[in-house]
């Protein structure tokens, strides 16, 4: 959420995706008030096909699975995996990076 408003504030075009189970983009999006469009998984590609963005951020799941995680690899010019720094959300993460095709080049900061 705060990708898409920080790109819509820019002058960019943003679509986020909520593809996550809670949907909480979506409930914040049916309200009217986001600087961008939100669509789910199902709706994307029709809104997609329809209209040019410059910013596609998808929401995903808190713990997605490895089929997901390598899909959104391999369809995404950026990820960023975003995460608090507890202990507990940082082995997750540590988890899902090493599912990672070992030839991407990979950044910490």
């Amino acid at each position: 959420m705060c990708l898409a408003c920080l790109f819509a504030q820019k002058g960019y075009k943003v679509l986020l995706i909520d593809y996550d189970p809670n949907r909480s983009a979506s409930v914040w999006g049916s309200r009217g008030y986001l600087p961008f469009q939100v669509a789910t998984e199902n709706t994307a590609n029709r809104i997609m096909a329809k209209e040019n963005f410059d910013f596609i951020v998808i929401d995903t799941p808190a713990r997605p699975s490895s089929a997901e995680i390598k899909e959104l690899v391999d369809g995404c010019d950026l990820l960023l995996a975003i995460t608090t720094p507890s202990a507990l959300s940082m082995s997750a993460l540590n988890m899902m990076v090493q599912s990672f095709d070992q030839k991407l080049n990979i950044l910490f900061y």
